[in-house]
């Protein structure tokens, strides 16, 4: 059984903060490297939804 997962609005505007800090003080392929990193996680809830409650 596969779950939704839902971002709030302040989620997302903590990830897109995050991302545009990174690529600030550190370099583009960090940032991305972060965000692709993070997409992953917050897909396999989809299937695991209790790992992190």
């Amino acid at each position: 059984m596969t779950y939704q997962v839902l971002i709030q609005p302040t989620a997302f505007q903590d990830i897109e903060n995050t991302y545009r800090w990174m690529c600030d003080n550190f370099d583009a392929e960090t940032a991305n490297q972060w965000y692709y990193d993070l997409q992953d996680e917050i897909a396999s809830l989809q299937l695991f939804p209790k790992r992190c409650p």
